[in-house]
């Protein structure tokens, strides 16, 4: 019986570590899954803010410098920068933004070969809006075609490289995260299949200790009765 007993807690004393094992794990696959989703998060932030960018630059900027030679009224060109102005403002934060989230050495050198980028394009384009705000039409649209359009297609592939940068890591996060919710679920199932085998042995060892305590039990007793039975055909023959 006692034996029976140690086994029985051998077997609670081995399930009891795997889960401790299982549980370990479990909570730093967890704590893995939301520190990628976080870093996720940060990544997706990081890839709107430059495709933000590059819109302002497109369309609110490099659009309106196209339109500024276009149009012989001066106030309609005046109304064109200050339009380039307000986007300037606008992707100035996104360029903080994109500063102050990005911490790795390769994503800062993606990201300073982007601003340089922009700021070669922006020296071309002021040289655009002033030659198109003194009247100097011909000389504007001369830069404009020879030289802000190559800074044009520079800036446009700096800025996809980065954002592809952060899409790349962003899939390779999301891939991981993949394949530690697979591994949770196959721990679960694993965890499942042990709990069964385990409560299997400790309920055999449980049943196979009480029925030998049983049986034991019951041979004492018909060894007790056999001896009362005994007793009480002797007594009356010694008391004649």
């Amino acid at each position: 019986m006692l034996k029976n007993r140690d086994i029985a807690k051998k077997f609670l004393f081995s399930f009891g570590v795997i889960i401790f094992i299982i549980i370990m794990v479990s909570l730093y696959s967890l704590y893995t899954i939301n520190t990628n989703v976080k870093d996720l998060k940060e990544r997706i932030a990081k890839i709107n803010n430059a495709q933000e960018l590059r819109n302002e630059i497109l369309t609110n900027i490099q659009l309106n410098i196209t339109k500024m030679p276009l149009t012989p009224n001066v106030e309609k060109r005046k109304e064109f920068y200050n339009e380039i102005l307000r986007a300037r403002e606008a992707y100035q934060k996104h360029i903080e933004f994109l500063k102050a989230k990005t911490r790795s050495e390769e994503g800062k050198k993606e990201l300073n070969e982007a601003i340089n980028a922009i700021l070669n394009l922006k020296d071309s384009n002021n040289k655009v809006i002033q030659l198109v705000l003194a009247g100097k039409t011909e000389e504007a649209v001369s830069i404009h075609e020879q030289e802000m359009l190559l800074k044009l297609k520079i800036m446009q592939k700096e800025l996809n490289d980065f954002v592809n940068f952060y899409a790349k890591r962003a899939d390779e996060l999301a891939d991981q995260s993949s394949g530690y919710i697979k591994r949770e679920f196959v721990i679960l199932i694993v965890s499942g299949i042990i709990f069964a085998i385990v409560s299997f042995l400790v309920s055999v060892g449980v049943s196979r200790s009480v029925r030998i305590s049983v049986e034991g039990l019951e041979k004492y007793f018909q060894g007790f009765t056999k001896e009362i039975l005994q007793l009480i055909l002797i007594l009356p023959l010694e008391m004649k």
